[in-house]
């Protein structure tokens, strides 16, 4: 018997980085758009990060090695 990848996707990262883009917007009117991009995807970073790290999701994870991917984060230009 050989053992098989499991992969989890987590698809709703670029709406998270969006919802702290609202939140930081609503928060902090004055902040300019380049901050405002960086402060939104290292809260997304982070919210996700906290997720990852819960007790729960690492039982449940064992030992399986993750690999984070964000369409955010490649531009593909044809």
């Amino acid at each position: 018997m050989e053992s098989a990848p499991i992969v989890v996707v987590f698809t709703k990262y670029d709406r998270l980085v969006r919802t702290k883009r609202a939140e930081l917007r609503e928060d902090y009117e004055h902040m300019s758009a380049d901050e405002l991009d960086r402060r939104s995807r290292e809260e997304a970073k982070n919210a996700l990060d906290s997720f990852t790290n819960s007790d729960s999701v690492k039982r449940a994870m064992g030992d399986t090695r993750h690999v984070k991917v964000s369409s955010m984060e490649f531009s593909f230009f044809l």
